[in-house]
């Protein structure tokens, strides 16, 4: 069994690596989530309360789409 897509979080960035012919490449955007905007998401990922990270993005996300 492979994962299509993994995702790592270091120093307050995403690194978004696709399985391609049986190993890992780097890729520059999610390709199982092309809308979302990773570095806006990253900086909801380091705030100190949870559910106040997850109501500003929802917040965000509401804002871009109108």
């Amino acid at each position: 069994m492979s994962v299509a897509e993994v995702w790592f979080f270091q120093n307050n960035q995403f690194a978004v690596y696709n399985l391609r012919d049986e190993s890992y490449q780097l890729v520059s955007k999610c390709e199982l989530l092309p809308n979302l905007d990773l570095t806006i998401l990253a900086q909801y990922v380091v705030a100190d309360d949870p559910l106040d990270a997850t109501i500003a993005f929802r917040e965000k996300i509401r804002e871009m789409a109108d």
